[in-house]
């Protein structure tokens, strides 16, 4: 990892802490359990504190279209007029796939016009 640009260690973080999710019943033990690794991970690897933490604070949120069973909203979309199992997976990858698409480029350009990095 010497050498390489932070940016591209803190998009791979993000997505072994967000593709981590399925190994988890629960939003909550996820956090409680990789937050506090992964952020000294990405410090020890020299990614600046404030972005490496609100990445991960915000991914926490958005992997929950990643799965059905981790979230509140998981009962709502498996009623049976508002989900077709059989089409779910798709939908909840290309969900996951656009919400971290745009967070990782529009989030960071805005975090990058504040000054927090």
């Amino acid at each position: 990892m010497h050498g390489t640009s932070w940016i591209i260690i803190l998009l791979l973080l993000n997505a072994a802490y967000f593709y981590t999710h399925y190994f988890f019943a629960s939003g909550n033990a996820q956090i409680a359990a990789l937050y506090a690794v992964f952020l000294g991970v990405g410090l020890h690897l020299n990614i600046p504190a404030a972005p490496m933490a609100l990445m991960l604070a915000f991914t926490s949120s958005l992997y929950c279209s990643l799965t059905q069973y981790t979230h509140a909203r998981g009962p709502f979309f498996l009623a049976p007029a508002m989900y077709r199992r059989a089409s779910g997976g798709e939908r909840d990858l290309l969900s996951a796939l656009f919400n971290q698409a745009v967070f990782l480029t529009v989030g960071l350009a805005w975090w990058k016009v504040l000054g927090l990095y």
